[in-house]
């Protein structure tokens, strides 16, 4: 099978013609952030309020690094809602326990981190300090190193991630390849 390449904003468009002609919904939206192919992908929510980043798209990769990233109220540039809930694959690798040292969010550590089968439930930092009233909309950030031990699917194919903060629920369609 051959291999597309789309770029531009004309070239997403036209991948999601193609998708959708294909009958693909969602359509899939893949974007290679760094490093060339294959080192991180990006896939987006269809409502476009969140995207999930793997360092890995391999089936049965270990270590996988995952980043969530959600738009979100801040506050003082604080984020402000609750725990981020992310909910992996079933047939994801999910260790029984995450060390805090292993999940940074907005680059800071969380409050709690706790697992529940493929269920990560990550608590927002902990605000010191003065605080301000200043309501902005922004983006939080949670970010699984490699030593949180997050493994794909064994099985290339479609799957979801649900992400949840806030009351809001967004799903992330991924896709795992062989």
């Amino acid at each position: 099978m051959g291999r597309l390449v789309w770029t531009g904003l004309t070239g997403v468009a036209a991948l999601v013609g193609v998708q959708a002609a294909a009958g693909v919904s969602p359509p899939l939206i893949v974007a290679p952030l760094s490093g060339g192919p294959g080192v991180a992908v990006n896939f987006q929510s269809p409502d476009h309020a969140a995207t999930v980043a793997l360092s890995s798209t391999k089936a049965g990769a270990d270590d996988v690094a995952v980043t969530v990233k959600l738009q979100a109220l801040l506050r003082c540039g604080r984020p402000t809602g609750g725990a981020v809930v992310v909910s992996l694959p079933r047939s994801a690798q999910v260790p029984r326990t995450i060390a805090s040292k292993s999940v940074r969010v907005n680059g800071k550590p969380p409050s709690k981190v706790s697992v529940s089968a493929t269920t990560v439930t990550v608590g927002l930092p902990a605000v010191q300090g003065v605080t301000c009233d200043s309501m902005t909309d922004g983006v939080v950030q949670v970010a699984f190193a490699p030593t949180a031990a997050l493994g794909n699917p064994r099985r290339a194919g479609s799957y979801t991630i649900a992400v949840r903060q806030a009351g809001a629920v967004h799903s992330v369609p991924i896709a795992i390849k062989p």
